[in-house]
């Protein structure tokens, strides 16, 4: 007879899966806050959405920080490369926000998904990743689902706000650089600390010329933006840490695939043909990337 006590034995799960799961746990987190920014569009000033968003994360995650890890914990050498860190994330935000005010959404978010692509050269010339044929063709046809989704127009991708668009991109892709570099010595928790105290004090002055009384329904509304932020952050730095930048990447499409559905399920938006067709693109570059993680390092070849 059988001891009810035994328990099956949990299957072994690579690390380097946990990377990916966990980068697209963050991608989930990050749609989440932008619908929920979407929803309150016109409210409250951008800058301001980017002070509470920082101030709310930073009060949500020090004292559980500081009260596990203790003041010590927050202790680093690297002061410098987390300021720089904050700075580069906070230029990429503003200019999100800023270009979201002056074209669709739809372009915008086609164009942001130049991040990816901006993350993996940035990662072959600075960090010596390497990278093959059948990776970057993945890349790229992952890409070409986030167009047919997003079907930007032609007028607006040749605005001046597009170029907006592309530079919060670029600083997206430089600040994914920075914080690998910073996972080799700061556990990820710290990073997250470091980044909000520091985006709270930067983005503070715009936010003062601009701000507005909040009412109850939109501090409700910033509290999920901050919870999803920390939340995302946390799974984005840790996903850093356990795998390389050019493997991750393909899966950041997974965000518009995420935000089509919930902006569905949320406000009711019809799926159109090419919202479904995209998203299974994205999802079948992302499921081949994955495939071929496992089998190039079984295979202990580089793709």
């Amino acid at each position: 007879m059988q001891n009810g006590h035994n328990h099956v034995p949990m299957p072994y799960i690579p690390e380097r899966f946990y990377g990916i799961a966990l980068f697209v746990i963050a991608m989930f987190f990050f749609s989440c806050m932008n619908v929920t920014i979407s929803s309150m569009a016109g409210s409250i000033p951008s800058v301001q959405i980017v002070f509470m968003r920082n101030v709310l994360g930073l009060c949500m995650l020090a004292p559980f920080a500081i009260r596990r890890y203790g003041v010590e914990g927050l202790r680093t050498q690297r002061l410098g490369r987390h300021a720089q860190r904050a700075f580069v994330g906070l230029l990429s935000m503003e200019a999100w926000f800023y270009s979201l005010g002056n074209i669709s959404v739809n372009t915008a978010t086609a164009l942001s998904f130049s991040a990816p692509l901006f993350s993996t050269v940035l990662a072959v010339l600075l960090l010596k990743e390497r990278i093959r044929a059948l990776r970057i063709a993945a890349l790229l046809v992952g890409f070409g689902g986030v167009v047919l989704i997003a079907s930007p127009t032609r007028q607006e991708a040749q605005s001046f706000y597009s170029y907006v668009v592309l530079f919060s991109a670029l600083m997206m892709a430089y600040t994914g650089i920075i914080v690998k570099k910073l996972t080799v010595t700061e556990p990820s928790w710290r990073i997250v600390v470091y980044m909000t105290a520091f985006m709270s004090v930067m983005s503070f002055p715009l936010a003062w010329m601009e701000w507005q009384p909040i009412e109850l329904p939109i501090m409700g509304m910033l509290v999920i933006v901050a919870l999803c932020s920390i939340i995302a952050q946390i799974c984005l730095t840790h996903a850093l840490k356990l795998q390389k930048i050019v493997v991750l990447t393909p899966f950041e499409f997974t965000r518009l695939m995420f935000t089509a559905m919930i902006a569905w399920i949320v406000f009711g938006e019809q799926l159109t043909w090419n919202s479904v067709v995209g998203s299974v693109i994205i999802l079948s570059s992302a499921v081949f990337i994955a495939w071929r993680e496992s089998y190039v390092k079984k295979k202990k070849i580089v793709l």
